[in-house]
């Protein structure tokens, strides 16, 4: 089925162009009231399910436990802008299985950071100069970035998420 962005992609839900289809071409206002009941299935609304927009998230500690968090910049941005449905994708490495989790996806959003991708993915020098490192997030983001570029699911990039496209595409990055 095609995604929002044209792309066929098998086993998808189709993406929203907008929040509903009307198979009618009718307006709102020539529907029938709702406790009337339409002799065609063409005149009845469907809601087209929310895309399902992953997040990656940071692991951070708090209170000496460790804690998967996502900014509400970019929570909200899903949920208001783009009218979708955010899945925040938890930094626990091999136990995300990057296919079945790009398949799932109708796109995916790398979120900003303040902590870098550790150097050992682009054979930087790692030190201080670097720090922070989320090493627990990039081996998460690093293989579902190569997923979703292969299955074709959108990609959205911002801040470090740069950088993890950057390095998962082979690149490498002047660490400071």
């Amino acid at each position: 089925t095609p995604s929002a962005t044209g792309i066929d992609r098998p086993g998808r839900r189709p993406g929203p162009a907008s929040r509903y289809c009307q198979r009618s071409g009718r307006s709102s206002e020539s529907r029938p009231p709702e406790n009337q009941t339409s002799q065609s299935q063409n005149d009845i609304m469907h809601p087209i399910p929310q895309p399902l927009i992953g997040l990656s998230a940071d692991c951070k500690e708090s209170d000496g436990k460790p804690v998967h968090t996502v900014g509400d910049k970019y929570i909200r941005a899903i949920v208001v802008g783009a009218h979708g449905l955010p899945l925040l994708i938890p930094a626990l490495g091999s136990a995300i299985d990057p296919a079945d989790l790009a398949h799932r996806l109708d796109g995916l959003c790398l979120t900003g950071s303040l902590s870098n991708v550790h150097p050992r993915h682009y054979q930087g020098e790692a030190g201080p100069h670097a720090e922070p490192y989320d090493e627990a997030r990039d081996d998460v983001a690093l293989p579902l970035i190569r997923e979703v570029l292969k299955q074709a699911v959108p990609l959205l990039a911002i801040c470090r998420g740069f950088q993890e496209l950057n390095v998962a595409l082979g690149g490498t990055l002047h660490a400071q």
